[in-house]
């Protein structure tokens, strides 16, 4: 095989609520930076996104691109993917799932909804106080830190755009590897909600696993396709080896099956 062109995400996104605050999740890129390395060490060229406090590869990228948010994510995603072509794309990233859209001290909830029910009767209501409150405070002020007196906060949020469904609407060709965390789920539920993201973005492969086998020293997880699961692993390395084995064996079929 010709040498394997990669993009590799890792890490988490960070969604800001306003100049100092963020919404994060629990992901250290140290499984994405793994799979790199393996990749990296084989010779492969890979191009790594990972967000602003992930983890490096030991082993340098030809390319590193740091983001924060899920849209920056997405931005960086089309901005590689249409400028190169890959032969496969690792989506380790864990990307926020939802954005601030407005932020409101308890006080201006308390005059959004009780100037709304002034103006509103019946059953027309509801829909008037909901509408208040989501527009009272349209987009997220990056540039000001909201003041600590308020006795509580009120966030709405809105559902962030889906990095993954970018990657084969651009590059169809490529091998699409995708990760599902579930929680408190056993290894049936996994195989479905990995099965699901196989349906919904063109994933190839699968790397499923659940927050129960998340510790300091093992990370549990199966590589899968649609067709069932095709190998286990314990930890974050074995993780990268397998999935650098399952990688290799598919864009080998693929390329006899291009080369007859």
């Amino acid at each position: 095989m010709k040498r394997l062109s990669l993009l590799i995400t890792a890490g988490g996104t960070r969604e800001g609520i306003d100049s100092v605050r963020c919404i994060t999740n629990i992901s250290t890129g140290k499984t994405g930076a793994a799979i790199a390395d393996r990749f990296i060490r084989a010779g492969s060229d890979v191009v790594y996104i990972c967000g602003k406090d992930a983890a490096a590869p030991y082993h340098k990228p030809r390319l590193t691109a740091r983001v924060e948010s899920a849209r920056e994510l997405c931005g960086s995603l089309e901005t590689m993917l249409r400028r190169e072509s890959f032969d496969c794309v690792i989506h380790s990233m864990a990307v926020s799932d939802y954005t601030p859209r407005s932020v409101m001290t308890d006080d201006e909830l308390v005059r959004t909804v009780t100037s709304a029910i002034e103006k509103s009767d019946g059953e027309a209501a509801a829909g008037r106080v909901r509408d208040a409150i989501l527009n009272a405070v349209k987009g997220v002020d990056a540039e000001r830190k909201i003041e600590s007196g308020a006795e509580a906060l009120f966030i709405a949020l809105e559902r962030a755009p889906k990095a993954i469904q970018l990657i084969k609407s651009i590059r169809p060709s490529a091998l699409l590897v995708g990760f599902k965390l579930s929680s408190g789920s056993d290894e049936v539920a996994q195989f479905k909600a990995g099965y699901s993201l196989i349906s919904s973005s063109g994933c190839e492969l699968v790397v499923a696993n659940d927050t129960s086998g998340l510790t300091d020293k093992q990370h549990r997880a199966f590589i899968m396709d649609r067709n069932g699961i095709l190998r286990h692993a314990t930890n974050k390395r074995e993780i990268a080896d397998t999935l650098y084995e399952c990688v290799v064996e598919r864009l080998l079929v693929k390329s006899v099956q291009a080369s007859t």
